[in-house]
């Protein structure tokens, strides 16, 4: 008579559990993507157009790791000092030539021979907190949409 040990890998309940998990990590991602793009869409309508559009077009959604993502201001490196004054304002100050020479803007006409200008400031748009505040008030409903339902 030979005798044998039948062994498997199934583990019946963590099985049905390990599934409720994947669905609900899978539903985490697809809502922080979810919440990111919204965020992105909302900071876009909410930032100031200027004549080409630069700011609005370098609002981007980057994925990072599980469950998380999130909307940036991807640009060199003037680009995204635009966006910081443009987010937070900027009281009056003096802008001054690099090289002592004088200041220039082909696009917009502008000379100074001096190499200096007084700007007068600008006041703070929010355009990224308005949207991530938006969005915070958002999240269960977008979470919900993405969860698994029984």
């Amino acid at each position: 008579m030979e005798e044998s040990v039948g062994i498997t890998a199934r583990v019946q309940w963590r099985n049905p559990l390990g599934h409720f998990e994947r669905a609900i990590q899978e539903g985490a991602d697809k809502a922080a993507y979810d919440a990111a793009k919204r965020g992105a869409e909302l900071s876009r309508e909410f930032a100031p157009t200027g004549k080409k559009r630069r700011l609005v077009r370098a609002i981007k959604v980057v994925k990072g790791l599980r469950g998380q993502a999130r909307w940036v201001v991807e640009g060199t490196p003037e680009l995204l000092k635009i966006a910081a004054v443009q987010e937070s304002g900027a009281r009056p100050h003096i802008i001054r030539s690099g090289d002592g020479g004088p200041l220039a803007n082909k696009e917009d006409n502008f000379f100074a021979p001096s190499g200096e200008v007084r700007h007068p400031g600008n006041p703070a748009v929010h355009f990224m907190q308005r949207a991530r505040l938006i969005v915070a008030k958002e999240m269960v409903v977008i979470t919900k949409k993405r969860m698994p339902h029984s």
